[in-house]
Formats: structure tokens, sequence, C-alpha cells
């Protein structure tokens, strides 16, 4: 098999093609054998992941691809699924919460949220600095880390690094407030997310869901 299946909240779930995504470090090259072999060290059963539709094709069958370092396997975090007409469509699905709070949301057309911590700014100067160590020789040459695999390296440290106290105070937070949001019926997009989180801030995150909170925060916000 060369492919995953994913399932996608749909009539039937999606194909994800093991040439649709990216292979360690970016490379760039035919998808061999050994590739198949070791496809569950990229995936397997029971991954979150973040994707795009490449195709729908005659029969309904949908493909996927993560091939942009935006896309892939969702770790560090947490999932909320609400139900799909209320996630607005937008330009770009992968917001930044910042300034109001560094929580990083993808709202996913299906009705799937991911939730978690915006990347430090200071890992990514770490990154930077580091991919500029290499040297230059030549008209035209150029040095350091590629681009892709800066972005695997931050992903990578983001994975394997804990959420602190306060970070995981602030995804449960914006989960709450979503999950207010769906309670209601209201759309879900980025204005809407910030309205809520900050007419909260005066509670803690496990009191946002009462009954009585829940019907004060919408009239708060105006919704």
């Amino acid at each position: 098999m060369k492919r995953w299946k994913v399932e996608i909240a749909g009539q039937r779930d999606a194909v994800l093609q093991l040439s649709a995504v990216n292979l360690p470090g970016g490379v760039q090259r035919m998808r061999t054998y050994e590739d198949q072999l070791s496809m569950r060290t990229l995936f397997s059963e029971n991954d979150l992941v973040s994707a795009e539709i490449q195709n729908i094709n005659s029969e309904g069958i949908v493909s996927l691809h993560t091939r942009s370092f935006k896309y892939g396997k969702l770790e560090n975090g947490q999932l909320i699924i609400v139900p799909c007409a209320l996630v607005k469509r937008l330009p770009q699905h992968f917001v930044s919460l910042s300034p109001e709070v560094d929580v990083d949301v993808t709202l996913g057309k299906n009705g799937y949220i991911w939730i978690t911590r915006t990347i430090p700014r200071v890992w990514k100067q770490q990154e930077e600095a580091a991919a500029g160590l290499g040297t230059s020789i030549g008209p035209g040459a150029q040095s350091g880390t590629p681009l892709a695999e800066t972005a695997q390296n931050l992903q990578r440290r983001h994975t394997n690094t804990p959420l602190l106290k306060g970070e995981r105070a602030q995804v449960v937070r914006i989960r709450n407030c979503i999950s207010v949001l769906a309670s209601r019926q209201l759309l879900i997009y980025p204005d809407s997310i910030k309205a809520m989180y900050t007419a909260s801030l005066h509670l803690q995150p496990k009191d946002i869901m009462t009954v009585e909170n829940i019907d004060s925060l919408v009239q708060k916000c105006g919704f």
C-alpha cells in the first residue's frame, strides 16, 4: 500500500498518497519501496493530521496532500469537534490569536478545530541564527539550513517540549470559548473567538462552561 486512509467526518474516508506527503528534511525525490516500509514513521493509526484537499474524483473520493509544512501531524495541543456549518469560511484557516493570546488555531471546515500554543519567537530566532552559521563560497553560493529543515526542527521542538502550565491554561480557555460559541450555534472565526476569550478573562477556564456563565458571556459579547 502506498497510501493512508483518513477519516474526515465525511460520507467516506479520504485518501492520502505517500507521494503527496513531505519526506523528512523536505527531500524531493521519487518514493521508494523503503519509503513504503517506513510509512508508519510518518503517520500511523489514530494520528491527527491537517491536510488540504487536492481533488475530488468523479466517484466522490477525496484525495489529500500535506506537501506544505503548515500541514502534517498534529501534536501537543487539543482537538474540539463542532458542527461544520459553524466554521466560517476564511481566506486562511491557520490563524494566530495573538496579540490577545499566544495560541494558534486550525479551523477545519469539517468542524475539527485544533488548538495549540504559538511557536515561541525565541525558538524561531534560535533556528534562524543556527541556519546562518554556514560559510558561503563563490558567487551566488548559499549556506545554512534549508527552510524545510528549519520548519521541521521547529515542529520537532514543539512536539518534544511539553506545554507549560500557563500555556495549557490558555489552550483550555480557548477550547472552552469555542465550545460556548458552538453551544449557542454561533459562527466560529478568529474575531468571535477573541471576543469570547476577552469576555472570559475574569473567569477560571473550568468555570466558563457553566450555564449561567455561558449566557452571561454570550450577552457580554453582544452576539
